[in-house]
This record gives C-alpha cells, structure tokens and sequence, in this order.
C-alpha cells in the first residue's frame, strides 16, 4: 500500500497543479429535486390519474368521506362490544367459551384501526 502511494501521489499532485484553471471549473448545478421515485414518478401518487384528466374530489368532499367510514366502524365497534358484553353476561363464571375470545379479538382489531386511523387522519 505504501508502495503505491508513494508512486501514484506525486503524480496525482502533479497533474492537480499543473492545471490550476481547469481544477477551479464550476460544474453546472443539479436540477432541483422533483419528489419523484425511482422510476421517474412520484412514490405516492399515480401520475396516470393525474394524466385521464380524472376530477380529484376536494377535501371537503374527502373529510366528508372519512368522516362517515370512522361513523360506520365506531358503530360497529359498539355493537361488538354490546354483544361481546351481553356474551359475558349469559356464561357462568367458571367458563367462557372460545366465541367469547373471538368476539374480544374483533372488538380489540376494530378499535386498533379507529385509533390508528384517527391518529394518522384519514
């Protein structure tokens, strides 16, 4: 290794120096970053939407929207849980049934996806 520096270093240096114009050239500057992906699109959105000349809904019309699917799965999750409740309530004590576990594990996935749903905002 320190042959080769010793060998190819002082040449490096002397072509660095015997160009002293050519070492101050200015590059021309790399066009601004377009938030696109690696293929040339933009990872999110779909620029084939955008080229159908499709209408894109407004936010109103889209808050609206998410607005009554949270209505429609909070509405479900309460009548899980009331049955999931009157379940509980018609088994003995000493045991509960497998369907009990089920209706539980629904009601706990539903309200997952309500609060990761209201915490991500859509």
């Amino acid at each position: 290794m320190n042959r080769v520096l010793r060998i190819f270093l002082p040449a490096i240096l002397l072509v660095c120096l015997s160009r002293p114009g050519e070492s101050a050239q200015s590059y021309p500057a790399p066009p601004p970053p377009q938030n696109r992906g690696p293929f040339g699109r933009h990872p999110i959105s779909s620029d084939d939407d955008q080229q159908a000349g499709s209408p894109k809904p407004s936010s109103a019309a889209l808050e609206r929207e998410r607005y009554l699917e949270l209505r429609k799965e909070t509405t479900e999750l309460a009548r899980l849980a009331s049955e999931l409740q009157a379940a509980v309530a018609q088994s003995s004590e000493h045991t509960l049934s497998l369907e009990l576990a089920r209706k539980a594990d629904k009601v706990e996935k539903l309200s997952k996806r309500i609060r990761d749903r209201i915490k991500r905002g859509d």
